[in-house]
């Protein structure tokens, strides 16, 4: 939560409505730090010894094709770009999207977790590492496109510099963040899931 709150309030906050690379950070901390702690955390969100209905229902939410298109759907809406800009100019909407992507990214990360209190739906190492490489592929893909894209794809940006950057040279940049980070972030979990018994 102190990620989540670091990522989301001034100063960090309020830079991401004039850069599209500070807001891909931005995002990176809530999907590939703040995210998976809080997955691991999960049993902890239960009350009393019993989990509630609500987290049951999350639970089978978290069974590993749910998970990959829950996140995967989660991405890839709130960067349509005519979704992506009026968010940033409606409050609202700004905050369910960083909701949307934290709530969908927990799930992404819970069927990996095995915290000895609940386990992961993903029992051997070979389905973790299959289940990564998946999510990376789905996540990457995103990135990819908005590093190499050759025009403008989020006008909310066009009439901004960025110190020096001009508006396409800070998107690709936030692109290249994306999928620097996001694939560091994949490929460290893939090596500690080998390094797991199964």
């Amino acid at each position: 939560m102190f990620v989540f709150a670091i990522a989301v309030l001034p100063p960090f906050g309020e830079i991401v409505d004039v850069s599209f690379s500070a807001h891909m950070l931005q995002h990176m901390l809530l999907t590939m730090v703040s995210a998976p702690l809080l997955a691991y955390a999960w049993p902890l969100m239960y009350r009393g010894s019993e989990p509630s209905r609500f987290m049951l229902a999350l639970n089978k939410l978290t069974r590993p094709a749910a998970a990959l298109i829950t996140s995967a759907v989660g991405i890839w809406v709130w960067h349509i770009p005519q979704l992506y800009d009026i968010a940033l100019e409606n409050e609202f909407l700004h905050t369910l999207e960083h909701v949307v992507f934290l709530f969908a990214f927990i799930v992404f990360w819970r069927p990996l977790m095995n915290n000895r209190a609940v386990g992961g739906y993903l029992k051997s190492n070979e389905g973790r590492v299959l289940y990564l490489t998946i999510g990376m592929f789905t996540t990457g893909l995103l990135a990819a496109y908005i590093t190499f894209a050759k025009h403008l794809i989020y006008m909310h940006y066009a009439p901004l510099e960025v110190g020096v950057r001009s508006p396409l040279v800070d998107q690709q940049l936030g692109g290249a963040y994306m999928l620097v980070i996001g694939t560091i972030a994949m490929v460290a979990a893939i090596l500690l899931t080998l390094r797991d018994d199964p």
